[in-house]
């Protein structure tokens, strides 16, 4: 029996986590995106210093090690020879063109083109450096994915009766300080074929209580639901009925309410991970900051009995009439 639906390379893999593997392309060129904030920032310092550094190591000695004393001289036009260059001289000038402090008591020799040539590396080098890591900051912070980590999917989905009608549903919970604006679900199903070929579907998500609009506010758990009609995809994939294995995708998009930064975030459930005859509790809010563990209460199931067979009724079956010598009084249905 399959556990996913997607198989990559010899072995089976859900949509997710394909999607997840995705990124690990480019990992070599975005690693420094992947860690931590603090790990960023002792990572820009470390390289930063690192660089200064070697163009400090990179500009003034090899003329130094060569015995090329025309590199650097000094401003004061009374000296006839130039001096002899020390690691404090050759510090403080790596450092004044690194970071363009500029005193003006050092400079390069202009009849050197060695040290023209070393001088515009040093700063090519610094910039590149900067650029890199302001980049790669920037592109940390403005991740959704990131920003969404205070939005949490039930871990189950749940199959139970809304008002006589049979119903799959999920909930999500906002951890963040700040709520959100204009929440849409949307969702795909995937399913696998006996041919071993994936066959997706769009499904439509209700809102408990305010149907297939857009959320305006998110700050209590919100319960997402999906009729399952005689034409519903859903209703045809799960069992008894359906014989494939499947997995449904849930997407969500949000918009933070002060600044409009995008907020997107996704799961998926599996067939093993949906649960029948049950329902989800109240959720209650309190006034005390929650969290991850807290949260979990809002995911709390209890027993809601199925009252009968789902109806089932494939959209492929017509109605038959068979009518004799052109009068419709023999009929067979």
């Amino acid at each position: 029996m399959l556990h996913s639906v997607v198989c990559c390379k010899g072995s089976c893999v859900s949509i997710l986590s394909l999607a997840k593997e995705l990124p690990r392309a480019n990992k070599s060129v975005w690693i420094i995106v992947q860690f931590g904030f603090s790990m960023c920032l002792c990572i820009q310092v470390g390289v930063y210093n690192c660089a200064v550094q070697i163009n400090i190591f990179i500009t003034p000695y090899p003329p130094c090690w060569h015995g090329k004393q025309q590199l650097i001289i000094t401003a004061n036009e009374n000296q006839t020879s130039a001096p002899e260059i020390g690691f404090t001289a050759a510090f403080s000038f790596a450092l004044e063109t690194q970071l363009t402090i500029g005193y003006g008591t050092m400079y390069p020799n202009a009849d050197c083109p060695t040290a023209i040539a070393l001088l515009a590396l040093q700063m090519l080098l610094g910039l590149m450096l900067e650029a890199f890591i302001t980049g790669a900051f920037v592109a940390k912070f403005s991740r959704p994915q990131k920003r969404c980590s205070g939005i949490l999917f039930s871990p189950k989905a749940v199959v139970c009766e809304v008002e006589d009608q049979r119903c799959l549903m999920f909930r999500v919970c906002n951890l963040l300080s700040r709520p959100l604006v204009d929440v849409c679900v949307s969702a795909v199903l995937y399913e696998e074929q006996d041919d071993h070929t994936i066959h997706q579907t769009a499904l439509d998500f209700l809102l408990d209580g305010l149907g297939s609009r857009p959320c305006p506010l998110f700050l209590s758990p919100l319960t997402f639901l999906h009729p399952l009609t005689p034409d519903s995809p859903l209703n045809r994939a799960m069992p008894p009925s359906g014989q494939s294995q499947f997995e449904l995708v849930v997407f969500l998009s949000a918009s933070q309410e002060g600044t409009g930064s995008a907020y997107h975030k996704r799961t998926s459930y599996l067939a093993d991970e949906i649960q029948y005859g049950r329902r989800f509790t109240k959720a209650v809010l309190h006034g005390e900051r929650r969290n991850s563990t807290q949260a979990m209460r809002y995911f709390d199931t209890h027993i809601c009995p199925l009252m009968g067979p789902n109806n089932y009724s494939n959209s492929r079956d017509k109605e038959c009439v068979v009518q004799v010598n052109g009068d419709g009084n023999d009929a067979m249905e």
